[in-house]
């Protein structure tokens, strides 16, 4: 089979020699990967050589779990992908020879290894490929309803007030396809027009064709209004639990009985999630915008999927960043970087440094009476429409109605 030899040939070279590891544990991933290329395993061994790698896997998700996520060691993600892809092959092989038939509930459960795989582990394409295979053999996902957002007519440029808290506030330059040299003198927050056209993401991206082609997929769902809420939290479930649960009637209530209505339903949001990465074929339906270029290195990518009046709240990031809106409209807050002492920012060290204590829509100006002075843009953004923000400016973001957004930190 191909996808194995790939995933075979793609082993030589891992670990590293320099890998910051123990020597123990490079031992015997090498035991369990020449076990594995045996050119034949009889039924009682490949179980034992599953549940060896379940253990590795079990030691990987430990050290992923410790300290903050950005000072794993890569060895451990990588490791952690490639059990996965050996658990997941070996079980979905097991099965064909015993019934030569895998049952539904089993595929979903060998889906959702290669999924676990892909979200803690590494973008590794020999288990993005598996996934795809085992997802082509599920049957489909049953027909979502319509999507039925608040609509919002394309030529609407006046700032949302009803939707969004009351406007305080200039309005964001638009410009249409900026020069390199253009955008690179940019200060402040723009509109580029334009960049998003040959985007094939642009014609198929809606709910029916996510679900048909990824709905078993499991994402990580926050739950919550606001990821600064006593209780905010995340799951994991398939994107099209997603859609029936916090999708579907959300859009309903916003199109029948308006914002008000829309939040007092629970919220989910698939929010800054390299999705693009666990799903390749998705991410061949966008494409890098050159002004990417500008950056360091390759730029970070995160998908933000959700219903009508998702609320991302005030915050800043510390590389420049380019929103670009594929479906659906956002209203967007920004503040500039040197009116921090305006925004009130939690303490630095603290899990939500970087993130203001006001709810910029509803100011508290008796608690916090600086930020009246506080200079406001304001952006509408729509479809086929991306939002440059400059690194350091605060921003707040609302989703006004059903919304598939990609970002691009560079």
């Amino acid at each position: 089979d191909e996808l194995l030899a790939d995933f075979l040939s793609g082993c030589v070279d891992f670990p590293p020699a320099d890998a910051d590891v123990a020597p123990l544990v490079l031992y015997e991933f090498g035991r369990l990967m020449d076990r594995f290329a045996s050119t034949e395993l009889r039924p009682d061994e490949a179980e034992n050589l599953a549940a060896d790698c379940r253990s590795m896997q079990e030691l990987a998700w430990h050290r992923l779990h410790t300290g903050h996520w950005k000072d794993v060691p890569v060895f451990w993600r990588r490791l952690y992908a490639r059990l996965a892809f050996i658990v997941v092959w070996l079980g979905q092989q097991q099965r064909q020879a015993a019934d030569s038939q895998v049952g539904d509930e089993r595929l979903h459960e060998l889906l959702a290894v290669c999924d676990r795989g892909l979200l803690l582990g590494h973008p590794l394409a020999q288990l993005a490929g598996l996934a795809d295979r085992l997802h082509a053999r599920l049957p489909a996902v049953p027909a979502c309803p319509p999507c039925r957002c608040c609509p919002l007519a394309e030529a609407t440029r006046d700032w949302p007030a009803a939707s969004a808290g009351p406007a305080r506030g200039r309005t964001v330059v638009r410009l249409t396809r900026p020069s390199l040299e253009e955008f690179g003198r940019l200060k402040e927050p723009v509109i580029v027009c334009g960049v998003m056209d040959h985007w094939p993401a642009m014609q198929r991206w809606d709910w029916r064709y996510l679900l048909d082609r990824w709905g078993h997929r499991t994402v990580p769902i926050e739950i919550g209004s606001r990821y600064t809420d006593d209780d905010w939290g995340q799951q994991l479930m398939p994107l099209s639990e997603f859609f029936s649960r916090f999708v579907a009637p959300r859009c309903a209530a916003a199109a029948d009985s308006g914002p008000k209505a829309c939040e007092r339903l629970p919220c989910g949001y698939l929010a800054q999630h390299g999705l693009l990465d666990q799903l390749p074929d998705l991410a061949s339906d966008t494409d890098v915008p050159d002004y990417c270029c500008l950056g360091d290195g390759e730029p970070d990518v995160n998908c933000w999927f959700g219903p009508p009046h998702t609320v991302s709240p005030c915050h800043q990031d510390p590389k420049p960043n380019l929103l670009c809106q594929v479906r659906g409209f956002k209203a967007v807050r920004l503040y500039p970087a040197e009116q921090s002492d305006r925004l009130y920012p939690v303490g630095g060290g603290h899990l939500l440094a970087g993130t203001s204590r006001i709810d910029v829509e509803r100011p508290d100006l008796a608690e916090f009476p600086l930020f009246d002075g506080a200079d406001e843009l304001l952006a509408l953004l729509g479809p086929g429409e991306a939002l440059f923000i400059p690194a350091g400016w605060w921003h707040h973001v609302r989703s006004l109605s059903c919304s598939l957004s990609v970002s691009f930190w560079f």
